[in-house]
């Protein structure tokens, strides 16, 4: 019988599951495990090896080293991985490590690396400081102030971005290289040094979550294929339009896959937003922005129409391009609207052959998320969330039927194929993080093949998690999730958490988060109600696009109806009820704080928009408050300004009367600081117990172990003062 419960020390010393390669001859697979070092303030990912079936499972790179994108070349006999910014290969046990062309000056700042399946070329990303950026540093606009790197200079918009000054960006180079095998070398030829964005300030990939899954090469090293917004600072900031380029070796154009053209290299038409009024709703632009592009690229374009007549512009994310394991086909994920982030994600596909460009997800009513091909060009595999999970499904790229391959309560992610008949994919659950399995296409059985926190779970009590589906003020059914308290006793009373959800259309899913942790929250003895409400993913477009430009009617009124249900049962203390939550869960809580009639004792908002006007004013990525609040707050509809704007959280402070714990990262530039600030000011006035946590080197996320502590331990020194 288990005597331990997860604690807020033991959840940071949790393994991690962080990507895996198979080898070419199926029978090695590699992957990276990434753990906190408390002492020492940061994270290790060390590299590990095992057999296809999971046995034998070994460390092949030293304790504490921090390594990358690990891959196997050389049909196998080698590894190449990233370390501290440079390319490495050694041997499959992890002997003969060596740095690939060791007196190659280009190898260093890698972010990313992709060879062809040949050994001809090499892609390396690289941060680079690029001319004509929107920022720069002091010293670099005028370098005899070499001390001035403490201000800087911007002459656009988005000169920072999520957490960091945009003052470089990343870009892919392209190498001819050799393989030397009697020195045991990978030569790169310098010379050889192809930059394709080299004339402009574009980035690939995209910042700032971006890697090399937007990058795909031809077997033969003839082809390129990229993500690329190609925008820069104002017209950055208000659009989500990428589009997926196929560059061939020796030609001076680019293939627009998605918009079905070729263009000049030196002559790339980008002006599509050229009399478009950005601080409008993007809603209220979507003719304008069509008629500019069918200007632009005329009857040159691979559009189709709908049955109403409706064209197909790809404007919105395309991304992630994997060409079919014969290169004859490209798939990637689409979303169809400019400006609009959480637009349904759908499977599209190009025919090179025939040129025939189109969707196979079409009547698949939610987001698709990872993706693979099956060895045999004709199946697609993918991971996609409907009602509350991440399950597998797979189509057929002819026929376009959806058909689900797995029905787990977990999230399934990170998607490959090992043969016809066997996936590999992360899992994970509210109960344990990833681990890898192993997925039988054809009778449905699952092997888990990595135990990486087995003998630590083992020895902690576990949590129940339960469906609970709530009735709506309008009647309509919602899934919770409720988790209980190890231990759980029906006969007592718990103090009892409303989760409230980032996003803000981000699901609530079986997610295992070293920060927003359900386990954690119950070992410390809450109930956890987490509410699928309006504007989640996985219920269909209609309930996932409630939210826009309403954030203050059905969304709260949801969150109040989970916990009110959850209220009504004997072992809920409903004179002990907190509500906590960050992003725009942050921004729940604050508004909650003006509107919750008595229901809460305790409030934590992590990251908070706490007034949504300002915010439109503060924050990088406009297309998200023109989209969410349908436009800027001096725009007016019917005479007043849109609702967003009418019903701010700030606007409700005179009804504030219950303790609240603010929290922000000083480099937050998604939601700035000052947001936590106010909402903490206004507090102290009122004289309502409140308290400010902040910290200066982070950003809308916790990323550092030991702010990570830090953030759990006031965290629970806050709910347990007012709740228990």
């Amino acid at each position: 019988m288990s005597s331990k419960v997860l604690t807020n020390e033991l959840l940071l010393t949790l393994k991690k599951f962080s990507g895996y390669k198979f080898s070419p001859n199926k029978q090695k697979i590699i992957y990276l495990v990434s753990q906190a070092d408390l002492k020492e303030n940061k994270s290790n990912k060390e590299l590990y090896i095992m057999n296809a079936d999971g046995s034998d499972p070994k460390l092949i790179s030293e304790k504490g080293q921090n390594l990358a994108e690990p891959t196997f070349i050389l049909t196998g006999e080698k590894i190449a991985y990233i370390e501290k910014g440079e390319l490495f290969m050694m041997n499959i046990d992890g002997s003969s490590k060596k740095k690939i062309s060791k007196d190659c000056k280009i190898n260093s700042d890698v972010e990313g690396f992709l060879f062809n399946e040949n050994l001809t070329k090499l892609i390396l990303v690289k941060m680079v400081k690029v001319e004509g950026l929107q920022v720069n540093k002091g010293n670099e606009a005028y370098p005899d102030c070499d001390k001035a790197t403490n201000c800087y200079i911007a002459n656009d918009l988005c000169y920072t971005h999520w957490n960091s000054l945009q003052n470089k960006i990343q870009r892919p180079f392209i190498y001819d290289i050799k393989y030397d095998k009697e020195n045991d070398d990978i030569i790169i030829d310098e010379k050889s040094e192809i930059n394709i964005l080299e004339k402009y300030t574009f980035e690939c990939p995209s910042a700032p979550f971006g890697g090399m899954e937007e990058i795909d090469i031809s077997n033969d090293g003839t082809k390129i294929y990229f993500v690329c917004k190609r925008f820069t600072g104002r017209e950055y900031s208000v659009s989500t339009n990428t589009d997926i380029f196929e560059y061939t070796f020796g030609k001076d154009e680019l293939l627009n896959i998605c918009k079905g053209v070729y263009e000049k290299k030196d002559n790339l038409k980008v002006n599509i937003y050229e009399g478009v009024d950005f601080t409008l709703s993007f809603k209220n632009q979507q003719n304008i922005i069509q008629n500019n592009v069918m200007k632009l690229y005329g009857d040159k374009t691979f559009y189709k129409k709908d049955k109403n007549g409706k064209i197909d512009m790809n404007l919105g994310y395309n991304m992630s391009p994997k060409l079919s394991p014969d290169n004859k086909m490209i798939c990637w994920t689409s979303m169809e609207r400019d400006g609009y982030e959480s637009d349904i994600t759908k499977l599209c596909v190009f025919n090179f052959e025939t040129k025939e460009k189109y969707y196979i997800t079409e009547g698949f009513d939610t987001s698709i998320s990872s993706f693979c091909w099956s060895l045999d060009n004709k199946t697609i595999y993918f991971t996609a969330v409907w009602d509350a999970v991440f399950q597998i499904y797979k189509t057929d790229i002819v026929n376009k039927k959806v058909e689900k391959i797995t029905n787990e309560i977990c999230n399934y992610s990170g998607l490959s194929i090992i043969d016809n008949d066997h996936l590999l994919a992360k899992s994970c659950s509210m109960s344990k993080p990833d681990d890898l399995y192993l997925i039988n296409v054809l009778n449905k059985e699952i092997k888990q093949l990595t135990f990486l926190n087995k003998q630590t779970l083992d020895e902690i009590k576990p949590i129940k998690v339960e469906k609970r589906m709530v009735e709506t003020f309008d009647k309509k059914s919602m899934l919770c999730w409720v988790i209980y308290p190890p231990d759980f006793d029906p006969s007592k009373k718990y103090p009892t958490l409303l989760y409230c959800q980032g996003g803000p259309q981000s699901s609530v899913s079986q997610f295992f988060s070293f920060t927003w942790n359900f386990f954690l929250m119950a070992s410390n003895g809450y109930i956890v109600i987490a509410p699928n409400r309006r504007g989640l993913p996985g219920f269909g477009r209609e309930w996932l696009e409630e939210i826009s430009g309403d954030y203050y009617n059905c969304c709260m009124k949801d969150y109040l109806s989970a916990i009110d249900d959850i209220s009504k049962e004997a072992y809920v203390n409903k004179d002990k009820l907190g509500a906590v939550g960050g992003s725009f869960g942050g921004y729940s809580v604050y508004w909650l704080a003006g509107n919750h009639e008595k229901r809460f004792k305790a409030f934590i908002s992590h990251a908070g928009v706490f007034n949504i006007e300002e915010l439109y004013f503060e924050t990088e990525e406009m297309w998200f408050p023109n989209w969410d609040c349908e436009g800027a707050p001096w725009i007016l509809k019917d005479g007043e300004k849109f609702k967003n704007y009418l019903h701010s959280p700030h606007l409700y402070v005179d009804k504030w009367d219950t303790p609240i714990l603010c929290i922000h990262g000083e480099k937050d530039y998604r939601v700035l600081h000052s947001q936590g600030e106010a909402a903490f000011h206004v507090a102290r006035l009122k004289n309502i117990p409140a308290k400010l946590l902040m910290f200066s080197d982070e950003g809308h996320q916790i990323l550092k172990p030991q702010n990570a502590l830090i953030w759990q331990r006031e965290f629970y020194s806050w709910l347990d003062k007012y709740l228990k």
